[in-house]
């Protein structure tokens, strides 16, 4: 476990904010998928594959066709397991802009 803080710290932010993001979208996948959907389709106009128009139809096709989950009834054992580790991310955070400075 050592082994593996010292690289996340070593390795920079990003690392650390794809670890948050992935323990977030544990509780929120279809917010997660959402996002990711928005990110590609904004790529895909940026290098002008796509039309602003067509990104915008395709994001309400792949987005209205879905029934949002219902709500997840997480067990108090893998909640607090959940808060441990975001509590871990946010100290190496801490750790991490303090070697920054």
């Amino acid at each position: 476990p050592q082994v593996v803080l010292t690289r996340l710290i070593q390795s920079g932010g990003d690392t650390l904010e794809s670890l948050r993001t992935r323990v977030l979208a544990a509780f929120d996948p279809q917010s997660q998928f959402d996002e990711e959907l928005h990110r590609r389709l904004d790529v895909l106009v940026a290098r002008g594959e796509l039309a602003v128009e067509e990104a915008a139809a395709w994001l309400k096709k792949l987005t209205s066709q879905h029934e949002p989950p219902p709500p997840a009834q997480p067990e108090v054992s893998e909640t607090s397991d959940i808060d441990a580790l975001l509590r871990q991310v946010q100290a190496l955070e801490a750790e991490l802009e303090a070697l920054k400075k």
